[in-house]
């Protein structure tokens, strides 16, 4: 391709799902799940995210989530398969937040 196309200096694969994990990144996507997840009494946060620049090479994006939604393990997997769609590549674990009463 460089060589057909002059104008072209450089070329960068791409694959789906392996953006680089950022805060904000990972706070749009639980921005989507969010609204659901309060009507059914529950809530999710961001609790760590290693972007794989230290000792581990694969980043890891831990999750907590509360509430009833945090028993229901198709709803967990909703949300895993909604993070790992944008960041393929990383680990993602959820965690059962105890959620406080009033």
């Amino acid at each position: 391709m460089l060589d057909r196309f002059p104008e072209i200096y450089e070329v960068e694969a791409v694959m789906p799902g392996f953006k680089v994990p950022t805060e904000e990144g990972i706070e749009e996507v639980i921005s989507t799940i969010a609204p659901f997840l309060s009507v059914s009494g529950g809530s999710i946060e961001l609790i760590e995210l290693d972007d794989g620049e230290g000792v581990n090479p694969r980043p890891t994006i831990v999750l907590g989530i509360g509430g009833p939604p945090a028993k229901n393990a198709s709803l967990k997997a909703e949300v895993v398969r909604r993070v790992k769609f944008i960041y393929g590549q990383a680990e993602v674990q959820l965690h059962e937040l105890v959620m406080e009463e009033d």
